[in-house]
């Protein structure tokens, strides 16, 4: 571990928060709405304790887009004391309207929900990509640097949907996909275009894992509402010409599981140098005997 402190993020993807008496169902394993609140204060607690510089919020906040859920998690986000950043998720999306009224009205002074473009630390920059209006299958385009995007080394993107193709290995891991953008080939592509190194976080898939696609380091957030339970503290480090992420995950509670779908190490850093990503090191560090099976297939 290095021994200087980069700019730390801390990640909550999925928390689905849920009012009460809201049933459980099953996606990859349980998903577990009448303990959502109880969750989320277990992910921000140990979120508390890590010296964050800004919180992250990736997308269905809600299971239902109802006031009452985006105000108990903003509340709770907003106790941390650091800038939040959150972005929306398809389930917060109002399911009759097809509107993001509820979710726009979170915004304040200490929640940026964006589309913006926000420093995020020396050289690096976040821009948080926005649905294009209600459509919860489509996101507005990247900022490319022609349309006057600040000068950066570094460049994380925060979206709820992946960018990268990801179906067909779920698929044949016997997991669940659910769903892709309308325009992700097009959003890949802009990624692709720009002349830095990118980070792209990420939730929607209730997945764990990381791929590397050029100059895209792609960091699949696992969900808080169901197993594994992950919050995740996400580093960087862009000084000296030298570009560092690490990402720590944790889970906040440990369920008797046949699988998750876990495909890399909780603990892992990257370096970009060369014109590439390098995975640096990688530790498992799997919290209890009780996971009888992973669907492992990133790195090691």
């Amino acid at each position: 571990m290095r021994e200087s402190r980069g700019w730390r993020l801390g990640v909550v993807a999925d928390a689905h928060s849920a009012p009460p008496g809201a049933e459980p169902y099953v996606w990859q394993n349980t998903v577990d709405l009448p303990h959502s609140t109880e969750l989320l204060d277990a992910g921000l607690h140990w979120l508390a304790a890590q010296q964050l510089d800004a919180l992250v919020l990736l997308g269905d906040l809600t299971e239902a887009a109802d006031p009452a859920s985006f105000t108990a998690i903003c509340e709770r986000a907003t106790a941390l004391g650091v800038p939040v950043f959150a972005v929306p998720g398809n389930c917060d999306v109002d399911p009759v309207d097809r509107s993001l009224t509820a979710f726009d009205t979170i915004q304040r002074e200490e929640i940026v929900t964006g589309p913006d473009l926000v420093p995020a630390g020396p050289n690096q920059i976040l821009e948080l990509v926005h649905l294009a209006a209600a459509d919860e299958r489509r996101l507005r385009g990247v900022r490319r640097p022609e349309a006057g995007v600040p000068s950066h080394a570094v460049r994380v993107v925060l979206t709820h949907y992946p960018v990268l193709e990801l179906e067909s290995d779920l698929l044949a891991a016997g997991f669940r996909h659910s769903g892709d953008l309308t325009n992700r080939v097009q959003i890949e592509a802009d990624l692709h275009a720009l002349d830095v190194p990118v980070v792209v976080v990420h939730g929607h898939l209730h997945i764990h894992d990381v791929r590397i696609s050029g100059n895209v380091l792609h960091l699949s957030c696992g969900p808080l509402i169901e197993p594994p339970h992950l919050v995740s503290v996400i580093e960087l480090d862009s000084t000296d010409g030298h570009i560092m992420v690490q990402r720590r995950a944790h889970s906040v509670r440990t369920d008797d599981v046949e699988r998750l779908p876990v495909f890399a190490p909780f603990d892992q850093r990257w370096t970009w140098s060369g014109g590439s990503w390098d995975l640096e090191v990688g530790s498992w560090m799997w919290p209890s005997s009780t996971v009888r099976d992973v669907g492992r297939s990133g790195s090691e």
